[in-house]
């Protein structure tokens, strides 16, 4: 709870959020808000990653996350105003990740809710 509110604090003064990770992780922290997707950083290492999303939003909204030419896609649930959930993930080097959110087929996503996560070479 302290994280979740410490997070909020730092995103409504405008500061990057970027949560807490394990030894090792990429840390990296997704906001949803009517209609947008804010990422703590647009650019991570390659590797194991902790992604957490907090819905900031007034809407529910879910997250989706895909590898650019892959075909799988990861996501966390539908998650209520104020919710949070955490998703660990591997991160390809030298890729690019499409996020968005897909509530109500689709039509988040065309509004905007949509962000691209670069992994570096390294």
């Amino acid at each position: 709870m302290r994280r979740l509110l410490a997070m909020a604090a730092a995103a409504a003064a405008g500061m990057a959020v970027t949560p807490g990770a394990g030894a090792g992780e990429t840390a990296l922290g997704v906001r949803a808000e009517e209609w947008n997707l804010l990422l703590s950083r647009s650019s991570v290492s390659p590797g194991p990653a902790e992604i957490e999303y907090v819905n900031e939003g007034e809407d529910p909204h879910d997250l989706k996350i895909r590898r650019r030419g892959g075909q799988n896609v990861r996501s966390i649930a539908e998650l209520e105003p104020s919710g949070i959930a955490d998703l660990k993930m591997n991160l390809k080097r030298d890729s690019r990740y499409v996020m968005w959110c897909s509530t109500l087929d689709g039509k988040h996503r065309a509004l905007g809710m949509e962000a691209e996560l670069r992994v570096r070479k390294r």
